[in-house]
């Protein structure tokens, strides 16, 4: 094989495609093109992380999260002179409506508020409701690894100003962490609960530019319906799942609940003057 000379190569530099942008914004865009192409009530460009994160869910309890990454880059993609052919397509007819029902489910009143306390009434499948005055990393560090194994499937809703939800479902000795936002449109794998908490936090303050004592101190009506539980298709079998409601995250992990709950206290009351 003939060398070649880099010394004479061309210096040029070599502009690169971006990355491509798979999360919910573009998806709700190319969605809303849809609905829009048949005269259909829009969805809430706001977010439907959601009802995405419990279809999500859903497709890992059998090991078809392949399916579900496929359909959010077939809807993205399709040309928008197209556009009306996704209404021919099965698998984006289903994910649609999986999407839908999870977000706003009608078994429970579209939109309706739902408490924290009557969460665990309406789930059928063996649940655990965590609900804390504080949240760190180390707590939630703490709960996947004594907990994940029993209950592999987890929702993880934040009661900041933004009410975003993710998903973490535990399998095969991993923690698979997935947020709507992605711009992979794809879950990350994390192998110690440490790292998979991290991620967490980051996905719900620190990219949605929530400060560590930003509360909202009142007890938080979930903005969202809490939807049927996961079950396992393939097993025919409800998957235990477990809800997480962290209110707020704190920096320093030496602090202590009462010590954070008096700093809440003392914050809100600033606020509301």
């Amino acid at each position: 094989m003939i060398g070649r000379n880099n010394d004479e190569e061309d210096s040029s530099t070599v502009v690169l495609p971006p990355p491509a942008n798979f999360s919910q914004n573009r998806l709700l865009a190319q969605i809303n093109n849809y609905l829009k192409a048949f005269g259909r009530k829009p969805w809430d460009t706001k977010g439907y992380c959601h009802g995405l994160a419990l279809v999500w869910l859903q497709k890992m309890a059998d090991y078809r999260e392949e399916e579900y990454y496929a359909v959010i880059k077939k809807i993205i993609n399709q040309p928008l002179e197209k556009i009306r052919e996704l209404d021919e397509d099965i698998d984006v007819q289903k994910f649609i409506a999986q999407i839908e029902f999870a977000q706003n489910s009608l078994h429970y009143g579209y939109g309706q508020l739902i408490r924290q306390k009557d969460v665990d009434k309406i789930l059928d499948a063996p649940t655990e409701l965590y609900m804390n005055t504080y949240f760190s990393t180390k707590f939630l560090s703490k709960t996947l690894g004594e907990r994940a194994k029993a209950y592999p499937a987890i929702t993880v809703s934040s009661n900041n100003r933004y009410s975003h939800t993710i998903g973490i479902f535990y399998r095969d000795d991993k923690y698979y962490v997935f947020d709507a936002n992605y711009r992979a449109g794809r879950a990350r794998e994390y192998y110690v609960p440490m790292s998979a908490a991290l991620e967490a936090s980051r996905c719900l303050y620190d990219r949605l530019g929530v400060k560590c004592w930003q509360w909202r101190h009142e007890e938080v009506a979930m903005v969202h319906p809490v939807p049927s539980p996961v079950t396992s298709i393939a097993k025919r079998s409800a998957v235990n799942t477990m809800t997480l409601f962290p209110p707020a995250r704190v920096a320093d992990e030496s602090v202590t609940k009462a010590e954070a709950r008096d700093t809440a206290v003392q914050r809100h009351a600033i606020l509301c003057k």
